[in-house]
């Protein structure tokens, strides 16, 4: 396999390093992440919050903690849409709480409950029976909000108890309060306070208000205190009119990519049966896919993994174990039926994957990885770019998507960004490049249409890193990076663009890492950019390895090659076929006093029935046919074989029924044990007005006289050729002669045309065939055949013919 740097190449990496001097540029000015400054990281932040809870007088014991990192919605769209990206990122890191550790103490009964559905939603109902504290420090360590729901059976015995006193209630919220002015410095002035009846006793709310404003907004601390405890606190920012109410814009969007979820999953099964019953895929090609998924996954279950979830770790392989099966069935399944599809197209596209199976480093896969850098590189800068134009240009706005960001919360981010990576990456290259892109090229020939529906389907499908509002605005986005994709995919192969979906994610939350300026996450983004340098460096040494040899470029899958195999025996039995019609009669005899008709119609591509016309003189023709057992090349091999035998012994013979046990000797002494063929032959003398034949355990022959009207089937005794060696055979087979008369009717056939079956397995039977040859009285040789076939279709409607059918009718004129 050779390889080559093209000119293109070049433009493409210089353009690449443009988009990653861009996306290093523009990620301070864009993206929330950047402002993430980790002063005290996820322990730290659970030793304050536990420290602060005990001196509020609550008892942990009972409780089990998760820790996850959070952020406020509506507080970040609202800097993005009034002060910019670059603006917001500034006052997040400065002053203005966005990022958070969202601290979650939940009773210990809980845990060992079994929760379906929205896990979040379930979780807040079991607290509001068992009881729950959340507490939420921001980044710097300050406490942003505390709130303690007691159990139900505390309610009702606090229902019990007299109400602490309003001074008591005020002494215990100014503690709080004096406390949290060492965090928020500033002037706070009283707003008084206001009392509600809670159910489990009456509840004094005190708020405090800062005399100066935070990013355009007014803040208030506001304290809860009941039955001498504090029950809750908040810094609360009062977000200006028309910012504090938005919708996130994500529910139509979730609707509609669950709805072409469910299209495109029920379009990809069709195609899978469909192929796989035309044997049209390759099983196996899917498999290693499914196990770089399936370990994919692991690594992002196993980032997963916390010792503060308080879940044992069993149960959480346990949930693997289940989940993995349909994770790589998935994979399995796409890619094996996008990739015989792709073949079909663009089977280039597929060579570096061909070649991976036979040989690990090579120069191919190296250009791809370095292609896929490109793409990387290139991607990002396109997303950034476009994300700053968003922002200037339309008044976009970021958010992060995930409520809770899983990278800063589980314990190695390194291992779920690689995870999350090659998992989500895999699907989404395989959908598009290996499915879609070759089943919307194959129907739609017009590029502009095939581009513009690929842009529409890729709009919903956003890479994992902040998304841009409103939702048309990141769909357009979304729509162009996919046709970057689209267009690395159709120029290089499925190796290139998988290393750029994959790699793309992974530099993001590398560089993200590295901004969070705290030894732990710096650690996850080293590792992470790290793994880039490896495989840089893996791809230099595959481009100075040996190139493969060429029989690894000519890989085949063995569905292929049983295609290739299966047109192979098509085309020979298309050669036997026509080489066995030259042996059946071009034309039918035209003699004087005879109308003729024939028929033959293979089951299969060759046949094993067998019809043809001795002509003994001007007014004499011998008539035959014959059915050798079974059907296809063999019954065709001897169909020929018996023709031979027939034309060598009528032109000397007259007998027809010593034609018959001579050609039984010859049949008997040529052909397999086994193998037999049953056959009438039979003699037209015109100037005697006489037939004479034998029948050798053949069909009975039907005779029609329109003079008598009479239909009768005429069966002299005789057994098949190569039943017998001879004794048998001759002494079983007899002869008859009879007279002819105008307008008689003489049908010799084949078992394919009494024994043809409708859907119902019920067969066409001699009764019909003799009802046809009564009722017809005046029609043609011709006529009288096509109506015998017609009523045949007829019959048997959609049900597969069989066997072959064979017909000769002979009219006296």
């Amino acid at each position: 396999m050779h390889v080559k740097f093209e000119k293109m190449d070049g433009w493409i990496i210089f353009l690449a390093l443009i988009g990653l001097g861009l996306f290093i540029y523009l990620y301070p000015k864009l993206y929330p992440q950047s402002s993430i400054r980790m002063d005290i990281n996820k322990q730290e932040a659970v030793d304050l919050g536990t420290a602060l809870i005990e001196e509020l007088g609550y008892d942990l014991s009972q409780y089990y903690r998760t820790v996850n990192l959070d952020y406020d919605w509506n507080q970040l769209s609202y800097l993005n849409r009034v002060f910019g990206s670059s603006e917001t990122n500034r006052l997040m890191a400065d002053s203005v709480q966005v990022f958070y550790w969202a601290i979650r103490w939940s009773h210990e009964k809980t845990s060992s409950l079994q929760i379906g559905g929205d896990e979040e939603v379930a979780r807040d109902r079991l607290d509001q029976i068992f009881g729950q504290i959340r507490l939420s420090i921001d980044l710097k360590g300050k406490p942003i909000r505390f709130d303690y729901r007691p159990q139900r059976n505390e309610e009702r015995s606090s229902q019990r108890e007299e109400s602490s006193s309003e001074e008591k209630d005020r002494q215990i919220a100014e503690s709080i309060m004096n406390r949290l002015r060492n965090f928020y410095r500033g002037e706070w002035n009283s707003e008084g306070s206001s009392e509600r009846q809670r159910p489990e006793g009456r509840a004094r709310q005190y708020t405090w208000h800062l005399n100066e404003s935070i990013a355009g907004e007014n803040v208030s601390i506001r304290v809860t205190s009941m039955n001498g405890r504090v029950r809750s606190f908040n810094i609360i920012y009062h977000i200006p009119e028309p910012y504090s109410e938005q919708k996130r814009g994500d529910d139509w969007n979730g609707v509609v990519a669950v709805i072409l979820g469910l299209l495109f999953f029920i379009l990809v099964i069709v195609y899978f049966i469909r192929r796989l019953r035309a044997d049209l895929m390759d099983l196996k090609s899917g498999l290693i896919p499914a196990l770089v998924v399936s370990l994919g996954y692991f690594i992002y279950f196993w980032a997963q993994i916390s010792p503060d979830s308080g879940d044992p770790i069993w149960e959480i392989l346990l949930g693997f174990v289940i989940s993995a099966p349909f994770v790589g069935a998935g994979i399995w399944v796409l890619f094996s039926v996008g990739e015989s599809i792709t073949r079909e197209v663009w089977v280039e596209k597929l060579i570096v994957v061909d070649t991976l199976r036979r040989k690990i480093l090579f120069p191919a896969l190296g250009l791809a990885i370095l292609r896929g850098f490109a793409l990387v590189f290139l991607g990002l800068g396109i997303i950034s770019l476009l994300n700053y134009a968003g922002i200037h240009l339309f008044h976009g706005f970021f958010t992060l998507g995930d409520t809770h960001l899983p990278f800063w919360t589980f314990s190695w981010p390194s291992l779920y960004g690689i995870g999350s990576g090659l998992l989500s990456s895999m699907y989404i290259i395989c959908i598009f490049c290996l499915f879609l892109i070759p089943v919307i090229r194959s129907r739609f020939r017009r590029r502009i249409w095939f581009m513009i529906i690929l842009f529409l389907l890729w709009s919903f499908v956003s890479m994992p890193i902040p998304r841009l509002n409103p939702f048309v605005l990141r769909m357009g986005i979304n729509g162009l990076i996919g046709l970057l994709f689209v267009y690395f995919y159709l120029r290089y192969d499925f190796v290139t663009v998988l290393t750029g979906g994959v790699g793309m994610p992974i530099l993001f939350y590398g560089v993200t890492a590295l901004y969070a300026g705290e030894g732990f996450f710096t650690l996850q983004g080293i590792l992470l950019l790290g793994l880039f340098i490896v495989f840089f460096i893996l791809a230099l040494i595959a481009m100075k390895s040996e190139p493969p040899s060429e029989d690894i470029k000519s890989y085949v899958p063995d569905y292929l090659r049983r295609i290739y195999e299966r047109e192979r025996i098509q085309r020979e039995l298309e050669i036997a076929r026509n080489v066995q019609l030259t042996f059946l009669p071009r034309r039918n005899p035209e003699i004087k006093g005879m109308n003729i008709a024939t028929l033959c119609l293979p089951a299969k591509e060759v046949g094993g029935d067998y019809y043809d016309f001795v002509e003994l003189g001007p007014r004499k023709l011998g008539v035959v046919i014959g059915d050798v057992s079974g059907k296809g090349i063999s019954a065709a091999f001897y169909m020929t074989l018996t023709k031979g035998f027939l034309k060598s012994q009528a032109q000397n013979i007259s007998s027809p029924r010593k034609i018959l046990i001579n050609m039984n000797e010859l049949f008997y002494q040529n052909s397999e044990r086994g193998f037999f063929i049953s056959m009438i032959y039979g003699v037209f003398d015109l100037d005697a007005r006489t037939l004479t034949f034998a029948r050798a355990g053949h069909n009975p022959m039907i005779l029609r006289r329109p003079g008598k009207g009479l239909v009768e089937e005429l069966s002299p005794p005789g057994i098949a050729l190569g039943l017998d060696k001879g004794d048998i055979f001759s002494r079983t087979i007899e002869e008859r002669s009879l007279g002819i008369e105008q307008n008689d009717v003489f049908l010799f056939y084949t078992d394919g045309l009494n024994e043809a079956q409708n859907q119902f397995h019920e067969e066409f039977g001699e009764d019909r065939l003799m009802r046809i040859v009564e009722t017809y009285t005046e029609a043609s040789a011709e006529d009288l055949l096509d109506r015998t076939q017609r009523e045949i279709l007829h019959f048997t409607a959609q049900a597969p013919q069989h066997d072959d059918m064979t017909a000769v009718i002979v009219k006296i004129v």
